[in-house]
């Protein structure tokens, strides 16, 4: 969740699904209370159903780093407020929760 945009959330979300896939995403993991529009927006752009995993939180988000293999390239946008950095300290220490 991107939580300092207020009246623009919904619209900003959805765009940030859709840029991700045209930037290349072949995973699209989204986090929080926007995960439906973030998802809604990369399904819009063209990206499989299967490749667009929604989670209500970043503790849940966890599973996700399970497909992770080496080389892959991760990216992370969202505000302290989501704790993402769950997300990059699990990563940080080799996919240790």
């Amino acid at each position: 969740d991107m939580l300092e945009l207020c009246s623009v959330a919904e619209r900003s979300h959805f765009q940030i699904g859709q840029r991700a896939v045209q930037l290349g995403a072949d995973l699209l993991v989204a986090v929080g209370q926007w995960a439906d529009e973030i998802r809604s927006g990369a399904l819009a752009a063209g990206l499989d159903e299967r490749s667009v995993w929604k989670f209500p939180d970043s503790q849940a988000a966890l599973s996700a780093l399970d497909v992770l293999e080496h080389g892959d390239v991760i990216l992370f946008k969202g505000s302290r407020g989501v704790k993402m950095e769950t997300l990059v300290t699990a990563l940080v220490n080799g996919g240790q929760r």
